[in-house]
């Protein structure tokens, strides 16, 4: 699937789909997605998608297997036992994609949302000395699960895997580790405007369960001209299989004299 974001949505308007059937093949069909919200002309359009489905029901023949595997965090590290994210999430959402500050809290007033991250916290990472040093410490690793959905359906979980993608993506691009106490300030105080600009997102299991413990990693390769690319990747904490992968470019805008 790829996304591409062209104008901020407002929370209390209508937003119309369009879809077209761009091509339906035996194993493969894509459609195309727009949304439009306000006038019905060219300039309303906030949203275009690219979707492509795969067939699951035939037999793809001789071909190839295999996928990065999910890293080892130990044994002994349970989801259950890491604390929720709720300051680093607060903070994500303190982000108007204005620039602003004005847009409306997307949680409810205790900080819980629609995915329950426990990040995986590490020792700070020393002072960059250069810059490839600052790139490199720009990884987070947390475990996330949906809360449960109103539907079983495999096409519900997906759909909720793609939500889960577009999550937060841009906190790896800047830095200081996966600790929301760290975090979440740096954002408030040193951030200007956060927004998606493009998204890909790649769902490699049609039976991963978004409301099933997932491990997910993200890194920030590329920071310039007020944009930034995030790479992501989920595996189920069950399995161990590599479910989701993604990229997203965004636009960040940092305040005067911010040091990030």
């Amino acid at each position: 699937m790829y996304s591409a974001f062209l104008r901020p949505a407002r929370r209390d308007g209508e937003i119309a789909y369009h879809v077209d059937c761009t091509a339906y093949g035996r194993t493969y069909a894509t459609r195309t997605v727009r949304a439009t919200q306000g006038a019905h002309d060219d300039t309303s359009c906030i949203y275009v998608g690219i979707l492509s489905f795969q067939r699951c029901d035939l037999p793809p023949g001789n071909h190839l297997k295999y996928s990065i595997p999910m890293p080892h965090i130990g044994d002994s590290i349970r989801p259950e036992s890491i604390p929720r994210a709720r300051a680093q999430q607060r903070a994500m959402m303190a982000i108007s994609a204005r620039g602003d500050g004005t847009s409306p809290p997307l949680d409810g007033g205790d900080g819980d949302t629609a995915f329950d991250w426990r990040p995986l916290e590490g020792p700070p990472p020393p002072p960059p000395a250069d810059e490839d040093e600052r790139a490199q410490s720009r990884q987070q690793r947390a475990f996330v699960r949906s809360a449960p959905l109103s539907s079983d359906s495999a096409s519900a979980h997906l759909a909720a895997l793609a939500c889960l993608s577009d999550t937060y993506a841009l906190g790896a691009a800047l830095g200081h580790g996966a600790n929301p106490a760290t975090l979440g300030p740096k954002i408030r105080e040193e951030v200007a405007m956060g927004v998606s600009l493009n998204h890909n997102v790649s769902l490699h299991d049609p039976t991963a369960r978004a409301d099933e413990w997932l491990l997910c990693e993200r890194d920030a390769s590329w920071g310039a001209d007020g944009r930034v690319l995030v790479h992501q990747r989920f595996w189920s904490a069950g399995t161990g299989r590599l479910v989701v992968s993604g990229m997203q470019e965004g636009l960040i805008r940092l305040k005067p004299g911010s040091s990030l």
